[in-house]
């Protein structure tokens, strides 16, 4: 990645990371203009960290900060892609 190409990166909030939040965090991960910063979601839920920690480990991605909804003031002036679930969709 070049100089300039670095000045187009977006720093990425994925909030959810379940079955669709898994297919865009993959999406994020290949492009080379997003940075993930954050996945929010329901950190409290019994899995649910130890789930995105596992993943990020995969990935060597340890550099991405799991937070909770009541976290997410700290995501602030980054790109959020939310993925709620299907029953949400309008």
């Amino acid at each position: 990645m070049t100089d300039q190409d670095k000045k187009k990166v977006v720093g990425v909030a994925l909030c959810g990371f379940g079955r669709a939040g898994q297919i865009h965090f993959h999406g994020i991960r290949q492009n080379h203009h997003c940075s993930l910063k954050y996945i929010v979601d329901i950190i409290g839920e019994p899995g649910v960290l130890e789930k995105i920690t596992a993943v990020l480990a995969e990935y060597h991605m340890t550099h991405v900060k799991p937070v909770s909804k009541e976290q997410f003031d700290e995501v602030q002036k980054l790109l959020v892609i939310i993925c709620s679930v299907l029953h949400n969709h309008l």
